[in-house]
């Protein structure tokens, strides 16, 4: 996989603001590019996805950040041949809150967010 930049997920995030709704722009770069150092600093493919999820905590922009993770986290791993089981819709989304509501702590979750991928996500075929 190609090192992540910041103007991709700015990117992505553009993308489903205009998609489906809400306030564009970056509320702060040295978070995103905060949250690109951690991504590209991993190694292994779902703690990459993992860190992805994380920007739901670190809000570094007005709007959407929830809806940027996942696509982020989801992209990160299509790269490698996962994708994301539909049947575990509500899961993710449970995931997804529990972050954004600073209830998972990063330093700990890591890992634990990391093994839960590998259970949720499937090969593509």
């Amino acid at each position: 996989m190609e090192e992540l930049t910041e103007k991709k997920i700015i990117q992505i995030h553009d993308f489903l603001i205009e998609e489906t709704g809400g306030n564009s722009g970056i509320r702060d770069s040295a978070t995103l590019y905060f949250l690109v150092e951690a991504i590209n600093h991993e190694t292994d493919l779902f703690r990459k996805a993992a860190q992805a999820f994380f920007l739901a905590e670190r809000h570094p922009f007005w709007d959407g950040q929830k809806r940027t993770a996942f696509v982020l986290a989801d992209y990160i791993l299509r790269e490698r041949g996962y994708c994301f089981d539909k049947k575990d819709k509500a899961e993710i989304m449970r995931v997804m809150v529990r972050i954004a509501q600073y209830t998972c702590p990063e330093g700990e979750e890591i890992d634990t967010i990391a093994k839960w991928l590998k259970k949720t996500v499937v090969r593509l075929e």
